[in-house]
């Protein structure tokens, strides 16, 4: 037992509710159990409980030991001396520590509980409930789901909205932000963010009719032109750099912070960033255009757009290769951009902007994309779980990294389930 289980026992009800006895020996009845409180003092507030016929409101404290209360020196702090109950695992002392009632919750605990508990703690595999997951109705697995995806978003929200914040407000910037983080993948998505912070959408406008001008600021400020450049394309690149480095005041990255290690040539940084400004140079108003599509089809002729000459036949610079293959934008990068960028960031847009609360339609359109293969979801493939669609994988993600991986069973409401079934 520890005190985090022993919490989570008590916000559920998953106890013997009926016939309590305090340790004194008078009958108790709970009316409320109160909230569960995040901040300093007693772990739940506003609870609300009977003794004989005397009703009490108030704060309840929990420890696994009575004796914990003097071991956290609670009968010195003056937040916990008006509790209305002390609830613990054991009582382990004579008398009771302060002027309050105790009620030693442990004869009131089903053995299976501590059972499937201990089972899903001690469980080495990847998803601690593996072995269980088909018996969990799918009302409750599908409503987790749902509120993985809206906290997976909710997230993402927080870091968009501090972009608008140091942004003056600006949709364009955070959506180019966004949308160019997602060229990185999981790999170089922190140094894409970067960049597009480091290269203002108003400069790269300026220089929106030349394709040039684009590669030349966005491949300066990554720090990619060659020092000695060779190929007429390098040195164009490099003139242009170095005069828009100094007119607009601009800081490029170091090299070093791009990754290429055990990526496909196809996913080299260069070439993501070669994509990236062919698609700025052929879209007037992208922002604008995507806010108002609504199937991932239709993104195709924005971003299937290849790349200029020189990338044709390279896939770093100075490095020359085979131009055996136009490099476009391949699908599943579209579908990733589509799932991870324009979908919530339309949801995010319409209810910060409009006021409304699209939810359905954005997790519909989700709904379309087909279902992420990556290594978590052959994780969640193997323990029998098989997504259907866009929906499900970015839920599936979510629920892996951050409930799963860190065993915060208590949390979930798979996890619950199981605790009360056996």
């Amino acid at each position: 037992m520890n005190e985090q289980l022993l919490q989570f026992i008590w916000q559920f009800a998953l106890f013997q509710t009926v016939g309590l006895k305090l340790k004194d020996g008078r009958e108790l009845t709970i009316i409320n159990r109160g909230q569960r409180n995040l901040d300093a003092g007693p772990d739940f507030s506003n609870a609300k409980i009977r003794i004989h016929n005397t009703i009490w409101a108030g704060n309840i404290e929990l420890h696994v030991k009575e004796s914990d209360w003097l071991r956290h020196k609670h009968h010195l702090d003056p937040a916990y001396q008006h509790i209305i109950l002390h609830v613990v695992y054991i009582a382990d002392l004579e008398k009771e520590p302060g002027n309050f009632p105790v009620l030693e919750l442990k004869p009131y605990i089903g053995p299976g509980l501590m059972d499937n508990y201990h089972e899903l703690m001690k469980a080495a595999l990847p998803v601690a409930c593996a072995n269980r997951l088909e018996a969990i109705p799918g009302l409750v697995w599908r409503g987790w789901l749902q509120r993985m995806l809206l906290e997976k978003w909710e997230l993402k929200f927080r870091h968009w909205q501090e972009v608008l914040d140091t942004s003056q407000g600006s949709w364009l910037q955070l959506f180019y932000q966004a949308f160019t983080r997602n060229f990185g993948a999981k790999v170089n998505d922190d140094a894409f963010e970067y960049l597009a912070r480091i290269t203002p959408l108003s400069v790269l406008g300026r220089h929106k009719n030349n394709l040039t001008h684009i590669e030349a600021l966005l491949f300066g400020q990554a720090g990619m032109i060659p020092a000695q450049p060779v190929h007429p394309y390098e040195i164009e690149l490099s003139i242009h750099y170095t005069f828009f480095r100094q007119k607009y005041g601009l800081e490029p990255m170091e090299a070093r912070q791009w990754k290429y290690l055990r990526m496909r040539p196809a996913g080299f940084p260069s070439i993501r960033i070669a994509q990236l400004a062919m698609i700025i140079y052929k879209n007037e108003q992208l922002f604008a255009k995507l806010l108002k599509v609504e199937r991932l089809g239709d993104i195709a002729e924005l971003f299937g757009l290849g790349v200029s000459s020189y990338w044709e036949s390279h896939y770093t610079f100075q490095n020359e290769s085979k131009a055996d293959k136009q490099k476009l934008l391949g699908d599943k990068m579209q579908s990733l951009i589509w799932i991870n960028t324009i979908v919530p960031l339309q949801y995010f847009y319409q209810r910060s902007q409009e006021g409304n609360d699209h939810l359905a339609a954005a997790i519909a359109q989700l709904q379309q994309g087909a279902p992420e293969d990556n290594t978590v979801i052959k994780t969640w493939q193997k323990c029998g779980i098989k997504p259907d669609n866009a929906f499900d994988t970015q839920a599936l993600l979510h629920l892996f990294r951050q409930y799963c991986s860190p065993k915060r069973c208590l949390e979930c409401s798979a996890g619950l389930w199981i605790l009360k079934n056996r």
